[in-house]
């Protein structure tokens, strides 16, 4: 998707030493189009993340003049279903976490589509149906996202607060996946 010019790439560890961490953090969650919950019981345990950024962006995502999306991404096994973002839509679409996927390579798929879809019903043209094979537009115009939602004049791919959203996404699920391979192999010793 980066390649593809759909995403940039921003994650907490391009933040320079000696930088306050808390506000670049929340500057990036105040400017950024998707917002996507890593989901895992360390996400769900953290005072900092539930507390603090999840109330944030679950407020950005209901207010219908900001436009930003929140989607969980379910990385492990956790009782994810009683938290407050538990009514919105998760990826995979069936909410199977990375364990129970045969390869990892799999969950990574269907998580990818899953966004791309998302991207691409951001860019369908208004009144269309999301997702449904409308081009990605490659000029300046408005466009709607499923829920109705304005965003700027500017075209979507411009919006670097998305592509660096989705680059921390990838990163963290970088990490979840380096942790599960290092587990697997500690099991299998």
């Amino acid at each position: 998707m980066q390649r593809d010019g759909l995403v940039s790439i921003w994650d907490d560890r391009s933040i320079p030493a000696g930088s306050d961490w808390a506000d670049e953090i929340d500057q990036r969650l105040e400017a950024a189009d998707m917002i996507l919950l890593l989901v895992n019981a360390d996400f769900i345990r953290s005072d900092y993340c539930s507390g603090k950024e999840l109330a944030r962006a679950l407020e950005r995502h209901r207010d219908p003049a900001d436009r930003a999306v929140v989607i969980p991404v379910i990385l492990r096994r956790c009782d994810w279903e009683g938290t407050p973002f538990a009514r919105l839509q998760a990826l995979p679409r069936d909410g199977k976490p990375l364990s129970d996927w045969e390869t990892a390579d799999d969950f990574y798929t269907a998580v990818a589509k899953g966004l791309r879809g998302h991207i691409r019903g951001l860019s369908a043209p208004a009144g269309a149906p999301p997702g449904g094979g409308a081009p990605i537009p490659m000029s300046p115009a408005p466009v709607s996202t499923p829920a109705l939602r304005q965003l700027p004049e500017r075209p979507w791919w411009r919006h670097p607060s998305l592509i660096l959203g989705l680059a921390a996404f990838l990163a963290l699920i970088g990490l979840a996946v380096g942790g599960w391979w290092q587990a697997t192999a500690e099991v299998g010793r």
